[in-house]
């Protein structure tokens, strides 16, 4: 769109066939989603994305679900090599085959430090929240470091 927002968005139909219909429903419609990405500074950057795809279960009288994730996302350049970034996002599963729909809120904060071209140290705290229609509820907190190297 411009140097400092651009967009990509699609649209197509989404299915997934199984062997075994008669134990696990195909799953398949319209799909679409796509990425914004606002460049608000040189050093701060904001980005949205919506997608839509399959979530495979091991659920009983459910091949899977109709997956929709939106997220929004921070990222500023706090030193040349040290990245900070937040982001919040919901994900709504509806099972194909069986009642059941479920509804997870997130947000994520973290660091990167980039030591060099080959090595990455990370630190991330995620927070979750699922409701659930059949009560399978809960609230989750995963707090990790970590190392990358590449080549």
């Amino acid at each position: 769109m411009t140097r400092v927002i651009t967009a990509e968005l699609y649209v197509g139909y989404l299915e997934q066939l199984y062997e075994a219909r008669y134990l696990f429903p195909n799953i398949g419609g319209l799909a679409g989603g796509g990425n914004l990405l606002w460049n608000i500074t040189p050093l701060t950057s904001l980005k949205g994305s919506a997608s839509q795809s399959v979530a495979e279960t091991d659920l009983i009288g459910t091949s899977g679900s109709r997956e929709t994730n939106f997220t929004l996302t921070a990222e500023h350049e706090l030193l040349r090599n040290l990245l900070a970034s937040a982001s919040v996002g919901y994900v709504r599963d509806d099972y194909v085959g069986i009642s059941r729909l479920d509804n997870t809120y997130g947000a994520d904060i973290g660091v990167r430090y980039l030591m060099n071209r080959n090595i990455r140290l990370t630190s991330d705290i995620s927070y979750s929240s699922r409701s659930s229609s059949v009560g399978a509820n809960y609230d989750r907190v995963i707090a990790s470091v970590g190392a990358r190297f590449g080549f």
